[in-house]
């Protein structure tokens, strides 16, 4: 599960619960400029058979938690859900090692109004 504040410049991702341990990462830090965009919903991002797991768990139809390499071309992503997760957020960035962070997060509409709040 994912939870977002701001803090100076840029916005902080914090990674909760078991995800920490199954997925390898504590957190990130995103500056302001580098986010493009952000969505709320079920929509993946897209995945091939050739993706990769670099770092972390996933359990085929059921978790995806961690450092993958999908699509092609390449993109680097943090994924953090279960075939069960309700509500999902898509973070978009450029220029930062990750291209994609998407999570569940426990209420998106308020996720999605800080991670807008950052843009001003």
């Amino acid at each position: 599960m994912l939870d977002f504040s701001n803090s100076g410049n840029e916005l902080h991702v914090e990674i909760l619960g078991w995800s920490r341990l199954l997925g390898l990462k504590q957190s990130f830090d995103i500056p302001h400029g580098s986010i493009k965009g952000a969505t709320i919903g079920r929509d993946l991002p897209p995945s091939r058979w050739t993706d990769v797991c670099v770092f972390g768990t996933w359990v085929p139809w059921l978790m995806s938690v961690g450092t993958f390499w999908i699509d092609s071309p390449w993109e680097r992503v943090f994924l953090d859900f279960t075939r069960w997760s309700r509500e999902l957020i898509t973070l978009r960035m450029e220029g930062q090692p990750y291209s994609i962070i998407c999570g569940e997060v426990k209420a998106s509409e308020a996720a999605l109004r800080t991670i807008h709040s950052s843009d001003g």
